[in-house]
């Protein structure tokens, strides 16, 4: 892995009103902390960030930050790009945490899941994916640290899962996460059940047919009992 270097400025101004300003002129507001150590405000040029990111897309690379006044006495600190605010809306950038790292020791973090290929339950049965968890935790040393975790979900039958214990990753590296958890199946496909409408009388809303149909059957019983209530005894008996 390639570490490039940032520059960054020790921010003095605080404040909502001057991290605008400061948008403003194309820079974003940020802070660099590490366990144990005092965290420095400070703010970058948005450009010099966006050409980091590009060569190296992953979600947390690592970089060196290059204080031009000072901020760190003098010394250049390995750092994990922790988290990138951005606006909900516009999607621009807003604010730029920064973790300070010893590249000789093991971190923990959180990668993402790529899938690839194409599965075969879903282009032969008809399939649906399910894609279940779409990080990991890893730990490894700085300059291991992956771009993301590839998974090839090519050979995934119908009612197939790939978990946690099936992903492979680089020398030097553990996964975290607990080894059944899964991380995306092919289930069967969805089947609609089938709907049966009740057939109106032919120029009778199907709500009025049902009550006519009640009304029909309400009147046939009387008559059904009229012949008995009707019959009289025989002659010559009282």
């Amino acid at each position: 892995m390639e570490i490039e270097n940032l520059k960054v400025k020790k921010r003095e101004q605080k404040g909502k009103g001057s991290s605008r300003r400061f948008r403003r002129q194309g820079f974003i507001p940020g802070v660099f902390y590490g366990k144990g150590e005092d965290s420095v405000p400070l703010v970058l040029n948005q450009k010099d960030l966006e050409k980091i990111l590009q060569k190296n897309p992953s979600e947390h690379p690592v970089m060196i930050l290059e204080f031009d006044n000072g901020g760190t006495g003098g010394i250049k600190p390995h750092v994990l790009l922790k988290e990138i605010q951005h606006d909900p809306v516009s999607g621009k950038m807003l604010h730029v945490d920064f973790h300070h790292i010893d590249i000789t020791k093991k971190l923990k973090v959180k990668v993402e899941v790529v899938l690839t290929g194409k599965a075969k339950g879903i282009v032969e049965a008809g399939g649906v994916l399910n894609f279940i968890n779409r990080e990991i935790e890893i730990e490894c040393l700085p300059l291991s640290l992956p771009e993301n975790i590839k998974v090839d979900i090519s050979n995934l039958n119908i009612n197939d899962t790939i978990h946690v214990k099936d992903l492979v990753v680089g020398e030097g590296m553990r996964i975290l996460d607990d080894s059944d958890v899964p991380i995306v199946s092919v289930t069967p496909p969805h089947v609609e059940a089938e709907v049966k409408e009740e057939v109106p009388v032919e120029g009778v809303p199907a709500e009025a047919a049902k009550e006519e149909g009640k009304e029909e059957e309400g009147k046939a019983a009387p008559k059904a009992a009229a012949p008995a209530a009707e019959e009289k005894a025989p002659k010559g008996k009282k």
